[in-house]
């Protein structure tokens, strides 16, 4: 689909649009030179002998967003600002990081090289590679006809508008769930597709063209359009015969740790810790010791944070008055609904729907 290549290299060409995102990591990246008292070439050159650097997400992300969008190639790297033949040399050699968040790539053209836990991977034209917040990866952009387009997702939009679908498709919640393991697991990356996909395109050429509108509506619009997305990668592989590459080492626990988060998303906005235990046969103290070990938060934050998901997404996206979301959210009375929500969110629930209409 053409369009999508013509969208991506337009976003060139508006420089407050893309370079926003590229200006956050260009500071970053001074700052931690500066820092470490070194240029930026110096820096880089640490950086390209293997030393991990962790890209915290205020990096990327503005205050309101949730997914970031950049298009790489070598163009497109910091055209117009200071040193920029050094973050171009850095593009071209890719440097070993991880990071608090997901990253998805899809190669418009060309190819490139992504050096992941260690290991060469080739993506050719049409490839996507999804990865979690714990992969070591280090992306080579080789050639100047090689165009990427990258969405940074923050790892919350998984846990609100995409856990029940990713619950649905096997591959996508072993994905999801090897993210949530605490330093045990290696990061897990899903290599999927090797040929262009028209229908994928069409869908990525929305989720663009929303980012770059740069409105009210562009981040909604973007998150729905990830269930279609997935959706997609889920039946081209299934009906065109592709075969995800999902590299992922499974900790002893991670399959009850998979089975406990599930039960606690459905059950929300009642769940009690013995019920939890009940539910998968461990004492309550064995239960909060095994989720506090493999997610680093406790019962009470876990349940806290999908009960927040869940009702902000309600006020969201449904027309539901908030008399009925507080039904639907398990609540006594209107009252200890919005008791709940200001606790959790600092801002009473129809604050909260005012702000994101």
């Amino acid at each position: 689909m053409e369009a999508l290549k013509d969208l991506a290299l337009s976003m060139l060409n508006m420089p407050l649009r893309y370079q926003q995102a590229h200006d956050r990591e260009r500071k970053y990246h001074e700052y931690k030179a500066q820092e470490a008292g070194l240029t930026l070439d110096q820096y880089f050159k640490q950086l390209h002998s293997h030393k991990i650097t962790e890209v915290v997400q205020e990096c990327l992300f503005g205050e309101n967003d949730d997914i970031v969008i950049f298009v790489d190639c070598w163009k497109a790297f910091f055209t117009g600002v200071p040193d920029v033949d050094v973050f171009r040399t850095r593009a071209r050699q890719g440097y070993a990081h991880c990071h608090g968040f997901f990253e998805m790539f899809y190669v418009l053209n060309g190819y490139c090289y992504n050096y992941i836990n260690g290991k060469e991977e080739v993506f050719h034209k049409g490839s996507v590679c999804m990865m979690n917040a714990q992969t070591v990866h280090a992306r080579v952009i080789p050639t100047e006809d090689t165009l990427l387009l990258t969405m940074c997702i923050r790892n919350k939009v998984f846990d609100s508008y995409l856990l029940d679908m990713l619950k649905s498709i096997p591959m996508f919640w072993q994905f999801y769930a090897s993210s949530l393991a605490s330093g045990e697991t290696p990061g897990a990356y899903m290599h999927l597709q090797d040929t262009p996909n028209e229908q994928l395109e069409l869908i990525l050429y929305q989720i663009l063209r929303a980012y770059l509108l740069d409105d009210a509506t562009s981040q909604p619009v973007m998150k729905c359009n990830l269930i279609p997305l997935f959706a997609e990668l889920a039946r081209a592989k299934n009906i065109e015969g592709f075969t995800p590459i999902i590299k992922m080492t499974p900790s002893p626990k991670q399959t009850d740790i998979e089975k406990i988060l599930e039960n606690i998303h459905t059950h929300c906005d009642s769940i009690t810790l013995l019920e939890l235990s009940k539910m998968n046969n461990f004492s309550p103290n064995y239960l909060s010791a095994l989720i506090k070990k493999h997610t680093g938060k406790t019962f009470q934050e876990i349940v806290s944070h999908y009960w927040k998901e869940k009702a902000t997404t309600l006020l969201t996206c449904t027309p539901f008055g908030i008399d009925q979301i507080a039904e639907l959210m398990g609540t006594s009375s209107r009252s200890n609904f919005e008791r709940r929500f200001k606790t959790l969110v600092g801002i009473s629930p129809a604050q909260y729907r005012k702000n994101v209409s």
